[in-house]
């Protein structure tokens, strides 16, 4: 890889990047990435509430 690439490579959001690498390994190409990086916040937001949720019981 060459200093361009490199450079280039460096200067994606990592989102980005996590998602380009799925969809390497993903055979249906009609993933859309903002529609993606959506899900994915959907899903942080879950798990934060999660650990909220176990936090508060664990401490009463």
């Amino acid at each position: 890889m060459g200093l361009y690439e490199e450079l280039l490579e460096a200067s994606k959001d990592p989102a980005q990047i996590a998602f380009e690498n799925i969809s390497l390994h993903n055979d249906s190409k009609e993933t859309d990435y903002e529609e993606w990086k959506k899900e994915l916040k959907t899903h942080k937001t879950e798990q934060a509430r999660m650990m909220r949720e176990v936090f508060t019981i664990a401490t009463k």
